[in-house]
């Protein structure tokens, strides 16, 4: 698969969260040039190749593409709506930017479906709580107020999907709160 660079501009996310009468737009951002490999763009989501967030090199070079990247704007938004100190289950964490964040207004559990970015996340926050999750399936027992995603859930198959849904509605308390950010556009790209 060959490699290009893409213009990725903040205009691209589409804030949303479940179960709320919201849709909110993320304001206009610096368009940033960034190079990404492995994906592919199927409508409005981005699927990865093979064990791209599995290896050691791959999952250095999304931490070097992402650094500046997180969701501090949803995040405020959130903490309008969700109690300070609830229990909030982050699906895919990655390296760890929004967990971040998020630990300093709620009682954080990251997750993530890669043990590379789950060895990273435990050496640099030792005192955090991380468990390994497919945010398809997410097979825990634990209950939670919160359910949060960056850009993760378009990752998914369209079955994937409605299954995470379906679990994440079984895994969050009465009266609880998901809060999802997903990719915003149309057709299919190989990258």
């Amino acid at each position: 698969m060959s490699h290009h660079d893409i213009k990725y501009t903040q205009e691209d996310h589409l804030w949303s969260f479940f179960g709320l009468p919201v849709t909110l737009q993320r304001p206009r951002g610096k368009a940033q040039q960034v190079h990404l490999n492995y994906f592919i763009n199927l409508g409005n989501r981005i699927v990865m190749e093979g064990d791209y967030y599995k290896t050691k090199e791959s999952v250095s070079e999304y931490i070097k593409l992402a650094k500046d990247v997180n969701g501090k704007a949803l995040i405020e938004k959130l903490k309008r709506i969700l109690p300070l100190n609830s229990s909030l289950l982050e699906i895919g964490t990655g390296p760890g930017s929004d967990w971040n964040i998020l630990n300093n207004s709620y009682k954080a559990i990251g997750s993530d479906n890669s043990p590379e970015f789950l060895n990273r996340l435990i050496g640099k926050n030792p005192k955090g709580e991380f468990l390994e999750l497919d945010a398809a399936t997410l097979i825990t027992n634990r209950q939670f107020d919160g359910i949060y995603s960056n850009k993760v859930l378009h990752h998914l198959k369209t079955k994937e999907l409605e299954n995470s849904i379906s679990r994440q509605h079984k895994i969050l308390n009465p009266s609880g709160i998901i809060c999802h950010s997903f990719w915003k556009g149309e057709g299919s790209e190989i990258f």
